[in-house]
């Protein structure tokens, strides 16, 4: 059985989401179920790589306004903390933009590693600058 979901973005006809921005539909409903039945983390392996800047920035400030919404609501409730937090891997800048922290992963002798780096040190790494 062929499910298709039909979707219309800012600017554009109508279009079947399965042919173009097929990742956006599916963050749309992985949105929609986390307003109605929230989780306390969210692990997105590069969400923003098949998407153009304008989506990417899109995606990016909408994980910054979910994140800083249920912060709100948790300080409120007395709850502290926050929930819903929203780790993510990606080589793009803008989810670097809204980020409350950067890890870097390395690799070395057949070893990984993960160091925290500043939002510049990330910034310069996905723009491919060499490391300083």
């Amino acid at each position: 059985m062929d499910k298709r979901v039909s979707s219309t973005f800012p600017g554009t006809l109508p279009t079947i989401t399965n042919r173009t921005y097929p990742g956006l539909c599916a963050l749309a409903l992985v949105f929609a179920i986390q307003q109605c039945d929230p989780a306390p983390f969210y692990l997105f392996d590069e969400i923003d790589a098949n998407l153009d800047a304008q989506y990417r920035t899109a995606v990016a400030q909408m994980l910054e306004e979910i994140s800083q919404q249920q912060s709100s609501q948790d300080n409120e409730n007395g709850a502290g903390g926050m929930s819903g937090q929203f780790i993510c891997t990606t080589f793009r800048p803008e989810m670097l933009l809204v980020a409350d922290k950067c890890y870097g992963v390395t690799f070395h002798n057949k070893t990984s590693g993960i160091d925290a780096v500043s939002r510049e040190e990330a910034l310069r790494f996905v723009e491919g600058e060499a490391p300083k």
